[in-house]
């Protein structure tokens, strides 16, 4: 309970630097397929007919889909008999980790893929012992959604699929049929062709457009320093150190299950490998968190070595007293860094009250989008605009763009101007391909078009706050400027 209580408390964090209103607008009219899947977005949709279109709905959803993939990890990693007290480590691990408690609190589509693939691993594990082939169709299904839900999970899934079947043979008490297992196998490639022929054409279309690198020699060469560099558990900003290395101890220490131990920290490696085509360091806590999992259960197995060891039952339980607090410690930057405010939480909390000042109707909203000068140059301008829509407001969003070509429209309700971090955010690319023209950001760190539309225009004071700067990212989006003026401004004086 402690756990799903911390998850619970965890505010609201989009990581994806404004791709979260963009995924979410996705699965709000359900007009396009992320290129990296499509079942998490199906159901989202699904919730959202129910319920509302919003990104905080789409957060509360993986935030239940993570506090009941918790048990189900925990029931299946008790299936592979490990050490007495290894179980009770696991679940504390997962539960704690400050890296889990925080991407329980994201828009991550990998937090209801875990679901799907902890219930179907679980399923397939029990199909394979009791010989039941519902429970191997059932997993089926499960296995199948979480294979469609991310291109890494899309080969891990049935990777993981095959170790819970080898451990089962191995310990010689499957009793389903070889058909069976091969059937449910053939069956679950079958369904996911369609996913496999998205992806294909989604790699295609943005290694066109330059978003992803081309899968050449260099780039695969590139591999092995680029994964040193960027792999969860070697961050100790990101990750307790204390327990990367103790689950390397438990691969490497003798003992009767260290192979399979080994096989999962390489089965984790192989999972963060996969993520390295498209990896920003802002992305590695939430799409390396499911391979953390592994190195959780190996770190905890050698915790519960220490504490079934009959013959030196004291000293095993010292050991494990002081592994578990050097654990603690270490993860006391990863929770402080994690858990640091950013630029996006100031986007959220001012876009959040600015939408909560409009008219309940007839009201015309300016924002910056992707289609306006100066060119994103892989900028993301997503807006909220699913809260414009009922039953939240009945609103018109308008690009700058738009507005102009329309004749500057003046609504009903008021026509309100947008000035987020949007409107200081470009990619370095395009900050250093701008600096010469009229679009280049000013002293304040504002971009060109949105200092000239407020400069051409009457605009009074709705709603404005001046938040702190609170640090760039990798692609150099903000400028060298201590604070940002953020408003929401209505056209008239």
């Amino acid at each position: 309970m402690a756990g799903a209580a911390l998850r619970l408390a965890v505010p609201v964090r989009l990581v994806m630097i404004f791709s979260a209103y963009r995924l979410t607008e996705d699965a709000a009219t359900l007009t396009h397929v992320p290129r990296a899947g499509a079942a998490p977005t199906l159901l989202y949709r699904l919730v959202f007919a129910v319920l509302v279109a919003d990104h905080r709905v789409l957060v509360a959803v993986n935030t239940a889909c993570a506090l009941l993939t918790l048990p189900l990890l925990v029931a299946l990693y008790a299936r592979f008999r490990p050490p007495k007290g290894a179980v009770a480590t696991a679940a504390g691990l997962l539960a704690l980790l400050p890296v889990l408690v925080l991407d329980a609190r994201t828009e991550s589509h990998l937090l209801p893929a875990m679901l799907w693939l902890s219930a179907g691993l679980l399923l397939l594990d029990q199909g394979l012992q009791g010989g039941l082939r519902r429970d191997l169709l059932g997993s089926v299904a499960l296995l199948t959604l979480a294979a469609m839900s991310r291109p890494e999970l899309t080969a891990m899934t049935p990777l993981l699929a095959a170790v819970v079947a080898w451990w089962r043979k191995a310990h010689g008490d499957g009793q389903v049929s070889r058909t069976a297992v091969a059937v449910a196998a053939a069956l679950g490639l079958l369904l996911i062709v369609p996913h496999l022929l998205h992806l294909r054409y989604a790699l295609a279309v943005e290694q066109e457009g330059g978003s992803l690198p081309p899968v050449d020699a260099s780039f695969v060469l590139g591999l092995p320093l680029r994964w040193l560099s960027l792999a969860l558990p070697l961050q100790p900003d990101l990750f307790p150190a204390g327990l990367t290395a103790l689950a390397l101890w438990a691969a490497v220490a003798p003992g009767r299950e260290r192979r399979f131990l080994l096989g999962l920290l390489l089965a984790a490696a192989l999972w963060m490998a996969l993520t390295l085509i498209d990896l920003p360091r802002t992305s590695v806590p939430r799409l390396h968190a499911p391979a953390a999992v592994l190195v959780a259960f190996v770190a905890a197995w050698q915790v519960g070595r220490w504490l079934s060891d009959a013959a030196v039952a004291a000293k095993g339980r010292q050991k494990a007293a002081v592994a578990l607090g050097i654990c603690a410690l270490s993860a006391v930057p990863s929770a402080w860094a994690l858990s640091a405010r950013s630029n996006e939480d100031e986007t959220e909390d001012f876009l959040t009250a600015a939408i909560a000042q409009l008219p309940a109707r007839d009201a015309c909203v300016v924002a910056l989008a992707m289609g306006d000068p100066p060119p994103p140059h892989r900028t993301q301008r997503a807006f909220p605009a699913y809260l414009l829509r009922p039953p939240h407001r009945d609103a018109q969003l308008y690009s700058f763009t738009q507005w102009r070509a329309l004749g500057e429209p003046v609504c009903a309700g008021g026509t309100f101007l947008v000035v987020d971090h949007r409107c200081y955010a470009m990619h370095a690319q395009g900050r250093q391909q701008g600096a010469a023209t009229t679009d280049a950001t000013g002293p304040n760190g504002m971009l060109g078009a949105c200092r000239a539309l407020m400069e051409r225009h009457p605009w009074r004071k709705v709603l404005e706050r001046d938040v702190p700067n609170r640090g760039d990212n990798e692609y150099g989006y903000y400028a060298a400027v201590p604070s940002f003026r953020l408003g929401l401004y209505g056209l008239g004086r």
